[in-house]
């Protein structure tokens, strides 16, 4: 059962049914209505009451889950921090920021507890003696639950009881990626590819920034695409020895699931018909392990091609 599936049903309702749930409810006035119209709008409105309640009634709770971005600018506000982790190097340390020369914040509504989500690319789509494939498998992010330092003490669970809550094996865990990235394999052994998933957990409360340090971004395509929010673009950051690096990103948000996968890549690698197709392969394993982060020692996080 969804929200649309309970919209659509109530669509037949008859009006004179609403309108005598309105006065029983005490919405109404206690008298008829002077026009077609304002007994439409009440209508309307009761629809709405009675589909809040009914969804209050079955514990049953909708979230509008969204992805938005914004282009960043220097007389923007400080709305972004940092707090030195209690411990570290940097405790006590508290800056305002606003990242205003970069290039684009990516922000995200999202709940804060969700399911870890793990993902996998169909092998052939990159199978290419020039490209040599890296990956960090579900199986060693599961195992960061037992360490105090990334989580709240009621969220620390060990490996193996981490690996009951998500539904898998240890051997299942070994074939589904948290990362994957794609190197060259002559010269320098260049990163063009790498691919990332992340959940509701990660997202709430965090604004992913673009073009660090400096840069501009060019948004290509932003639409809604089946059940999911696609947002392409292309990143011109400038580093402090005034060098350039381009990347194309794109971002496929899933309001249903609340997660997102990225796809970063070197500009003169691939194409975004090539990143799109790359997509297509990738298949997202949403596991029953439900968790929460709780408070951030920050509220952005750098993004782009890079690994760490």
């Amino acid at each position: 059962m969804n929200a649309y599936t309970l919209l659509h049903a109530m669509s037949g309702i008859r009006e004179d049914y609403v309108l005598e749930a309105r006065d029983f409810l005490g919405y109404g006035e206690g008298k008829a209505e002077a026009s077609h119209g304002r007994r439409r709008l009440w209508t309307t409105l009761l629809v709405a009451a009675v589909l809040a309640l009914l969804l209050a009634a079955c514990g049953y709770a909708v979230y509008l889950a969204a992805m938005s971005y914004r282009e960043l600018q220097p007389d923007d506000e400080k709305q972004y921090y940092f707090n030195g982790a209690e411990g570290g190097p940097n405790e006590g340390l508290h800056m305002d920021l606003n990242h205003g020369d970069c290039a684009l914040a990516v922000h995200f509504d999202t709940e804060e507890p969700g399911y870890y989500t793990a993902f996998r690319l169909d092998p052939s789509l990159v199978d290419r003696e020039d490209w040599e494939p890296g990956h960090l498998p579900l199986s060693e992010t599961l195992k960061t639950f037992s360490d105090k330092r990334y989580y709240p003490a009621d969220q620390v669970r060990g490996y193996e009881q981490a690996l009951r809550e998500a539904g898998l094996t240890r051997e299942e865990a070994e074939t589904w990626d948290y990362r994957f990235s794609l190197h060259e394999k002559e010269g320098k052994r260049r990163l063009i590819l790498m691919i990332e998933l992340m959940d509701a957990p990660e997202l709430h409360g965090t604004d992913l920034i673009f073009g660090w340090p400096k840069g501009t971004a060019e948004i290509l395509r932003d639409e809604r695409r089946g059940d999911c929010q696609l947002l392409e673009f292309r990143v011109d950051a400038e580093w402090k020895d005034g060098g350039h690096s381009y990347t194309k990103h794109l971002l496929l948000f899933y309001p249903e699931g609340q997660y997102l996968l990225m796809l970063h890549a070197a500009d003169d690698a691939f194409s975004f018909e090539e990143l799109e197709a790359l997509a297509e392969g990738i298949t997202v394993k949403q596991t029953g392990l439900r968790y929460s982060i709780g408070e951030k020692p920050m509220n952005w996080s750098i993004c782009g091609l890079a690994e760490g």
